[in-house]
């Protein structure tokens, strides 16, 4: 066993003998040794301290060439010098009459900013006493592109590029791309951290020239992604561990949709055939949290939380054939609700090396949730103006969510997944259906295909290593490892407002893992996934869903499904 230790003062590398028990040094340098690295030939890499900063250095484990004997610096007598009488008289300096602030100066300076003055030797004279102010780091700021593929404008983009219509999919990328940029800074005591972002989807509305792409209301409705979130690490009037982290999330959304309201009309009273007129929309949501975080112990926590979510709709002009006249746009709130929460998380996975990729140990939480809420149901009509009616409801839900991996004497990993939801009562409306299809849940089954109002399901995964320790760096990227996972899952949802019936779903898959590191600093990990769900079923749409065939049915399972990305962190919930 090699490594770093400064058992004479400056740190060098040792050599451990583990059957023995004896330890020799190795290196002998000046500045200081570490990160010892032996290869395949017998060579020791490390890195070493000199004066213009550190070196990577190499030495031949030749025990003949190898100097063991310890660094003694001989020191030459030091010079001696006059001191002038300006310095001198420092060490005979009478300080008696310093003494503390008094309870009226500490007052002082809490509330604003006590100045005194120190008669000091070529140094200012007037000080002041005041209380910590916070002191930022300069904003970091980071450029994004996202594509955002909800649109499919011109159809599947496979198919597209499969009967080499690029131009059809240049308009749907363009339709799709979101530009924007991520921030970020913090108090140098790392109390206080803000991160924020702005995306904008250019495309997601038409322009006629380039005047027309930057006139101010066309960029204020475009869709959009705006968040921040600020976090202020222990309250100052509770001097105490567990005082909360106290986070503050605001959220805008705004999504576009073309012609996604039809409004039926009859062109003339003795017209048989319904027109139909299609109006496009826009839906806009804003949602602001408030959360207490507090650590109870070093593996479990607290969160108290409470938000509020408005959500509306927004018509677009058009021309009734019914009326002959020109309708204006209106804008209208559909939903109003707020969120109550209370969870308690633990984390008991184990510190190892391949923890990041294969984790073992048991992580979960416990959340419960009261939501009151307002959903637009109906419109009325009152002395000539539409007046919305509001469905109230009041749902309590209770998720449980925990993972438990362990190490098999092979060196492989089993880890077992299980994730329930129910609600207490019975809210009788599609919008508040949970869901657990796709890649956060069973990905065996898209998103949409398992939702009601009690859902659950497991999974148990299997995590076989197939490259450890690559070390290998690729620019400004280092891989680490890679894993192949196969997994197993089972679930279903109950009480669906699309008709599920009440037999388990099933499924399997695969996962490819490449853990890597970016800048020494930052972990990045890629995934590819492909899965495969059993049960074929069918789903029958509520009469306010819309699809591209027309039909109100939907059918599940049965079909291969792919995932893949490059996120921090392979377990994302």
């Amino acid at each position: 066993l090699f490594y770093s230790s400064d058992e004479n003062g400056i740190f060098n590398i040792h050599k451990l003998d583990l059957n023995s028990g004896n330890s020799t040094q190795i290196t002998n340098v000046i500045g200081g040794a570490f990160m010892p690295f032996l290869d395949q030939n017998q060579n020791l890499y490390f890195s070493e301290y000199e004066a213009d900063g550190y070196k990577i250095k190499k030495l031949s484990l030749d025990n003949s060439k190898i100097d063991f004997k310890n660094y003694n610096p001989v020191y030459s007598d030091i010079e001696s010098f006059d001191v002038s009488d300006t310095f001198a008289g420092l060490n005979s300096f009478d300080d008696s009459d310093i003494s503390e602030f008094n309870s009226l100066e500490n007052a002082v300076a809490d509330t604003g900013s006590y100045t005194f003055e120190m008669n000091t030797v070529q140094a200012e004279n007037v000080y002041s006493y005041r209380e910590y102010e916070d002191t930022f780091t300069d904003f970091s700021f980071f450029p994004i592109v996202r594509f955002d593929n909800y649109t499919k404008l011109n159809g599947n983009n496979g198919s597209l590029i499969k009967n080499g219509k690029f131009g059809k999919l240049g308009e749907n990328l363009l339709r799709d791309m979101k530009p924007g940029v991520y921030f970020a800074s913090r108090d140098v005591l790392d109390k206080l951290s803000i991160f924020g972002g702005a995306l904008l989807g250019v495309g997601s509305l038409p322009a006629e020239n380039i005047g027309d792409f930057f006139k101010p209301n066309r960029l204020f409705e475009l869709d959009r992604d705006l968040f921040l979130i600020a976090e202020y690490r222990g309250l100052p009037f509770i001097k105490r561990s567990w005082s909360p982290t106290v986070s503050l999330e605001l959220y805008n959304l705004r999504r576009n949709v073309k012609d996604g309201l039809q409004i039926e009309e009859f062109p003339c009273t003795s017209c048989a055939q319904k027109d139909t007129v299609n109006v496009d929309i826009a839906y806009q949501i804003w949602e602001a949290n408030l959360f207490f975080r507090s650590k109870l112990s070093r593996r479990s926590l607290l969160e108290l939380g409470v938000g509020y979510s408005p959500y509306r709709v927004e018509t677009d002009n058009f021309f009734s054939n019914e009326l002959q006249a020109f309708i204006t746009g209106s804008s209208s709130e559909y939903f109003k609700g707020t969120t109550l929460s209370a969870s308690y998380t633990v984390d008991y996975y184990e510190f190892t090396t391949d923890a990041d990729i294969a984790p073992t140990g048991l992580k979960g939480y416990l959340r419960y949730q009261y939501q009151p809420g307002k959903l637009l149901e109906e419109y009325d009509i009152d002395d000539g103006a539409l007046v919305p009616i509001f469905k109230t409801s009041k749902n309590h839900s209770t998720e449980l969510h925990a993972r438990y991996g362990f190490k098999l004497p092979s060196g492989q990993a089993l880890q077992a997944r299980v994730r329930w939801f129910a609600y207490f009562n019975d809210p009788n409306d599609s919008f508040y259906t949970d869901y657990i299809g796709g890649f956060l849940g069973m990905r065996s089954y898209p998103y949409f295909a398992l939702g009601g109002d009690r859902t659950a399901f497991t999974s148990l995964s299997y995590f076989a290593p197939i490259f450890k320790n690559i070390t290998k760096q690729a620019g400004p990227y280092t891989l680490d490892k890679v894993y192949a996972r196969f997994f197993f899952e089972a679930g279903n949802a109950w009480n669906s407002p699309f008709g599920t019936d009440n037999s388990l779903k099933t499924g399997i898959g695969t996962e490819l893992r490449l853990a890597m590191n970016g800048y020494y600093l930052f972990p990045l990990k890629l995934f590819v996934s492909a899965s495969y769900g059993f049960n074929e079923f069918q789903l029958t749409l509520p009469d306010e869903f819309v699809t591209g065939s027309g039909n109100n049915s939907v059918t599940y399972g049965r079909e291969l499904l792919f995932h893949f990305g490059l996120t921090f962190d392979f377990e994302l919930l």
